[in-house]
């Protein structure tokens, strides 16, 4: 029986690394030096993903989702940032929102977008971002979450954000190898990802928390703000919202996200010279026309997981037209 089982092990091995590297062939990530984001990936990977969605794209000279390369002291006008959903591994590279939005408005955009790259990630590396890439006209900040603890906020103020990946720099040889082999890397992931759920202590926001903490949150976009003041680039930082969805049993479209965190942060945003956008009102309109929706693929559930192609054309739309009006009041 353990015989029957090695070999079977094996086989599966020689048969999935080929398969795996098809199905989910996503590049390594490795630290980012210029602390632009906790990591990047690797430089110039040719990479293919239909785990969920469908996409085969290349990585740019940096280990960023961009179709062009990034040189020292080039001109850029956008500099997009955010999670997984800016990163965009689920489209078509001409689908996601960074070359939707650069279309749309003729101004080139480039993306640092990156798995994992909350707003509290994103504002932590927020200085280093617009200190490298001095974009002239927008920060755009894509997230899913606005919803923030007093101990997230704080970390922000302090400066003791957690990496996204805590084990950096302390690799073994065996996690080394795992990382290297698709197939390995993607077992892992899913028993990961099942201890995860199932058996480690979850991190929740408590249940009586309902709004961010006013003080904290205001003094977390202040800072934002004070940087880009200080950059002296003449660029503006735009907070672009995209809320989670689900079906209702009648069929109808839910936004899975509370209208009062979502005013409140408007507000604060508005007080620091920060333009926000909600996505809500979209989403809500555009499932009424034609039913469509922003997140889930062919290959996934529907309403859930990412932003699908759909959700990228609505979110680049939507920064697109607030551009415009920004543009009209000045």
């Amino acid at each position: 029986m353990c015989l029957k089982i090695l070999v079977s092990g094996i086989l599966a091995l020689i048969i999935l690394t080929p398969f795996g590297m098809f199905y989910r062939g996503l590049p390594l990530n490795i630290i980012d030096p210029d602390r632009v984001t906790d990591y990047r990936y690797t430089p110039n990977y040719v990479y293919s993903y239909f785990y969920e969605g469908f996409s085969i794209g290349k990585m740019n000279n940096e280990g960023y989702n961009n179709t062009f390369d990034f040189t020292r002291g080039m001109s850029l006008d956008v500099l997009l940032m955010g999670p997984s959903h800016m990163e965009a591994f689920q489209v078509m590279p001409e689908e996601n929102t960074a070359n939707l939005l650069s279309n749309l408005s003729h101004q080139t955009v480039y993306n640092v977008g990156v798995s994992g790259h909350s707003l509290q990630t994103c504002a932590s590396h927020f200085e280093a971002a617009v200190k490298k890439y001095s974009p002239s006209r927008y920060v755009v900040m894509g997230i899913a979450n606005i919803r923030l603890s007093d101990e997230v906020l704080t970390s922000v103020l302090e400066h003791n954000v957690p990496n996204v990946d805590k084990n950096f720099g302390q690799r073994s040889a065996l996690r080394l190898f795992l990382r290297e082999n698709p197939y390995l890397r993607f077992v892992w992931g899913k028993v990961h990802d099942t201890l995860k759920n199932n058996f480690l202590r979850k991190t929740e926001l408590p249940a009586s928390f309902s709004q961010n903490n006013p003080e904290l949150l205001a003094k977390v976009l202040a800072q934002m703000s004070d940087t880009l003041s200080q950059s002296k680039s003449g660029a503006k930082l735009i907070i672009a919202y995209h809320p989670p969805v689900s079906l209702n049993l009648d069929g109808s479209l839910k936004i899975e996200s509370d209208p009062e965190v979502s005013r409140q942060f408007s507000e604060l945003c508005a007080q620091n010279g920060i333009y926000f956008l909600d996505m809500s009102e979209r989403f809500l309109s555009e499932y009424a026309k034609d039913y469509t929706l922003p997140y889930g693929f062919i290959n996934t559930s529907v309403a859930s997981g990412h932003l699908n192609k759909y959700g990228h054309r609505m979110f680049a739309e939507e920064i697109y037209k607030l551009m415009q009006r920004i543009e009209a009041q000045s």
